[in-house]
Protein backbone atom coordinates (compact mmCIF):
# COMPACT_ATOMS: atom_id res chain seq x y z
CA UNK A 1 0.00 0.00 0.00
CA UNK A 2 3.04 2.61 0.55
CA UNK A 3 3.82 2.58 -2.69
CA UNK A 4 -0.07 2.78 -4.20
CA UNK A 5 -0.04 5.72 -1.78
CA UNK A 6 3.15 6.92 -2.73
CA UNK A 7 1.49 7.09 -6.88
CA UNK A 8 -1.33 8.66 -5.41
CA UNK A 9 0.32 11.13 -3.79
CA UNK A 10 2.73 11.60 -7.44
CA UNK A 11 -0.51 12.33 -8.91
CA UNK A 12 -1.17 8.98 -10.18
CA UNK A 13 -4.80 8.50 -9.00
CA UNK A 14 -6.03 6.04 -11.68
CA UNK A 15 -3.46 3.86 -10.16
CA UNK A 16 -5.17 0.33 -8.80
CA UNK A 17 -4.01 -1.32 -5.90
CA UNK A 18 -4.95 -4.84 -7.42
CA UNK A 19 -7.56 -6.72 -9.52
CA UNK A 20 -10.74 -5.02 -9.44
CA UNK A 21 -9.96 -2.67 -6.69
CA UNK A 22 -10.50 0.95 -6.39
CA UNK A 23 -8.17 3.85 -7.95
CA UNK A 24 -7.40 6.51 -5.83
CA UNK A 25 -9.72 8.93 -8.21
CA UNK A 26 -12.07 6.48 -6.93
CA UNK A 27 -11.49 6.26 -3.36
CA UNK A 28 -10.70 10.61 -3.42
CA UNK A 29 -14.20 10.55 -4.51
CA UNK A 30 -15.86 8.62 -2.21
CA UNK A 31 -14.65 10.05 0.46
CA UNK A 32 -15.58 13.03 -1.37
CA UNK A 33 -19.44 11.70 -1.22
CA UNK A 34 -18.90 10.92 2.38
CA UNK A 35 -17.95 13.88 3.54
CA UNK A 36 -21.69 15.25 1.78
CA UNK A 37 -23.41 12.56 3.00
CA UNK A 38 -22.27 13.54 6.56
CA UNK A 39 -22.85 17.05 6.00
CA UNK A 40 -26.56 16.11 4.63
CA UNK A 41 -27.39 13.74 7.46
CA UNK A 42 -26.61 16.32 9.64
CA UNK A 43 -28.70 18.86 8.31
CA UNK A 44 -31.93 17.01 6.83
CA UNK A 45 -32.73 15.74 10.82
CA UNK A 46 -31.46 19.66 12.97
CA UNK A 47 -33.69 18.19 15.65
CA UNK A 48 -32.40 14.77 16.37
CA UNK A 49 -29.55 15.79 17.92
CA UNK A 50 -28.51 19.17 19.74
CA UNK A 51 -24.74 18.61 19.31
CA UNK A 52 -24.98 17.63 15.42
CA UNK A 53 -22.53 14.92 15.44
CA UNK A 54 -22.46 11.61 14.23
CA UNK A 55 -20.04 8.09 14.57
CA UNK A 56 -18.94 6.80 11.22
CA UNK A 57 -16.84 3.71 10.99
CA UNK A 58 -14.41 2.81 8.06
CA UNK A 59 -11.06 0.75 7.16
CA UNK A 60 -7.68 2.31 7.06
CA UNK A 61 -7.33 2.92 3.43
CA UNK A 62 -10.13 5.10 2.99
CA UNK A 63 -9.68 6.55 6.84
CA UNK A 64 -6.07 7.39 5.13
CA UNK A 65 -7.60 9.02 2.12
CA UNK A 66 -10.20 10.99 4.17
CA UNK A 67 -7.68 12.36 7.22
CA UNK A 68 -5.50 13.37 4.42
CA UNK A 69 -8.31 15.50 2.25
CA UNK A 70 -9.50 16.69 6.05
CA UNK A 71 -5.72 18.29 7.06
CA UNK A 72 -4.98 19.05 3.38
CA UNK A 73 -1.77 16.39 4.25
CA UNK A 74 0.09 14.80 1.65
CA UNK A 75 -1.43 11.12 1.36
CA UNK A 76 2.21 9.94 1.21
CA UNK A 77 2.13 10.75 4.66
CA UNK A 78 -1.18 9.63 5.75
CA UNK A 79 -0.82 6.60 3.94
CA UNK A 80 2.84 5.79 6.10
CA UNK A 81 1.01 7.22 9.51
CA UNK A 82 -0.10 4.43 11.75
CA UNK A 83 -3.75 3.91 12.90
CA UNK A 84 -4.64 1.79 15.65
CA UNK A 85 -7.48 -0.11 15.56
CA UNK A 86 -10.12 1.39 17.43
CA UNK A 87 -8.78 4.78 17.32
CA UNK A 88 -10.82 7.82 17.25
CA UNK A 89 -10.49 10.95 14.31
CA UNK A 90 -12.65 13.64 15.12
CA UNK A 91 -13.67 16.05 11.82
CA UNK A 92 -15.74 19.47 11.70
CA UNK A 93 -17.69 19.09 8.49
CA UNK A 94 -19.04 22.42 7.51
CA UNK A 95 -23.12 22.44 7.34
CA UNK A 96 -23.55 25.55 6.48
CA UNK A 97 -22.75 25.53 2.86
CA UNK A 98 -19.17 26.29 2.68
CA UNK A 99 -17.11 24.50 0.28
CA UNK A 100 -13.70 23.09 -0.63
CA UNK A 101 -11.83 22.31 -3.98
CA UNK A 102 -9.40 18.88 -4.16
CA UNK A 103 -7.36 19.89 -7.14
CA UNK A 104 -4.13 18.23 -8.65
CA UNK A 105 -2.78 21.75 -7.18
CA UNK A 106 -4.12 20.62 -3.42
CA UNK A 107 -1.58 20.24 -1.04
CA UNK A 108 -2.23 16.70 -1.01
CA UNK A 109 -0.33 15.45 -3.82
CA UNK A 110 3.27 15.75 -4.17
CA UNK A 111 3.15 16.26 -7.84
CA UNK A 112 1.06 17.57 -10.17
CA UNK A 113 0.02 14.56 -12.35
CA UNK A 114 -3.52 14.27 -10.96
CA UNK A 115 -5.12 15.04 -14.77
CA UNK A 116 -8.47 16.85 -14.26
CA UNK A 117 -8.88 16.21 -10.53
CA UNK A 118 -11.75 18.34 -9.50
CA UNK A 119 -13.91 17.21 -6.20
CA UNK A 120 -16.17 19.73 -4.60
CA UNK A 121 -17.26 18.92 -0.61
CA UNK A 122 -18.00 20.54 2.39
CA UNK A 123 -14.75 22.56 4.02
CA UNK A 124 -13.89 20.07 6.25
CA UNK A 125 -10.74 20.28 8.98
CA UNK A 126 -9.49 17.45 11.29
CA UNK A 127 -9.85 18.42 14.63
CA UNK A 128 -8.55 15.21 16.11
CA UNK A 129 -6.57 12.14 15.00
CA UNK A 130 -5.82 8.42 16.03
CA UNK A 131 -6.84 9.46 19.65
CA UNK A 132 -6.55 5.99 21.65
CA UNK A 133 -6.74 7.12 25.22
CA UNK A 134 -10.31 5.59 25.23
CA UNK A 135 -8.61 2.26 25.00
CA UNK A 136 -6.24 2.47 27.73
CA UNK A 137 -5.97 -0.68 30.17
CA UNK A 138 -7.96 -2.50 27.36
CA UNK A 139 -6.45 -6.27 26.34
CA UNK A 140 -7.15 -6.91 22.74
CA UNK A 141 -6.38 -10.82 23.37
CA UNK A 142 -9.21 -11.96 22.97
CA UNK A 143 -10.59 -9.61 19.99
Amino acid sequence: MAATFGAWAAGAIDKRTGDGAESGREVLARAANALDDLAQITTAEPGRSKSNSLVAVTHSTFLRVLLAVADEQPLVASGLAKIQNGAVNVLDINIEGKRQMVTKKSRIFTGANANDLQLDLPETHLIRRNEVRHLEGMSMNNV
